[in-house]
């Protein structure tokens, strides 16, 4: 064909949908039943869609813009005369390095035939996001699942320590316990009369 169709889906992870796109011109039209198909493949996600062309025919269709060529010409005409400066020997190395001189034709109508060439383009990248998606989703699985073995056996093996440690916290409860004892039984009335006995 004449034509290269560029279809580009990134996306990530969102809980709704948000769809960003960059469509070219000629197929504006479609952006609804585009985003359309996006929201039906991919449900959510925040997406980020371009879709461009390439022309590979050997005939160009960029043309000069004469007005513009003429118009740079005489700004720089002026710009010598009024600042002292030589005019360029070869306006053509100038003005080529100037962006807008030259206008590409698009091709302003798209036949059926094209729209279900873009369109099988479109599938076909919005099938292999979603595959990648499987395939990481399949990997993060198998990474939880590691992540959740190793803590079920790390378990198993303190357990015995466990044991141990509940033991010493009760034995610390009780010294804890008798302590408190010996405060409430002994230092609290002691208090108490220090104080009754400062205010008489």
């Amino acid at each position: 064909g004449e034509k290269k169709i560029h279809v580009v889906v990134k996306s990530l992870n969102s809980k709704s949908m948000d769809i960003s796109t960059r469509i070219s011109p000629i197929y504006r039209e479609y952006e609804l039943e585009i985003r359309a198909m996006i929201s039906e493949k991919l449900t959510r996600g925040k997406v980020d869609f371009s879709l461009t062309t390439e022309n590979t025919s050997s005939a160009s269709s960029t043309s000069i813009n004469a007005d513009v060529v003429k118009s740079y010409i005489q700004q720089i005409k002026d710009v010598s005369q009024q600042n002292g400066i030589s005019q360029p020997q070869d306006w053509w190395i100038v003005l080529s390095r100037m962006n807008d001189i030259t206008s590409t034709t698009e091709q302003e109508n798209v036949d059926e035939e094209e729209w279900v060439a873009v369109k099988k383009a479109i599938i076909e990248a919005l099938d292999q996001l979603v595959l990648f998606r499987t395939q990481e989703g399949e990997a993060l699985a198998k990474k939880f699942k590691e992540k959740i073995d190793n803590i079920a056996r790390l378990l198993i093996e303190v357990e015995p320590f466990e044991t141990c440690r509940v033991k010493k916290i009760k034995e610390r409860i009780k010294e804890i316990g008798i302590i408190y004892k010996l405060v409430e039984d002994y230092y609290i009335p002691v208090l108490e009369l220090t104080y009754y006995w400062k205010m008489w």
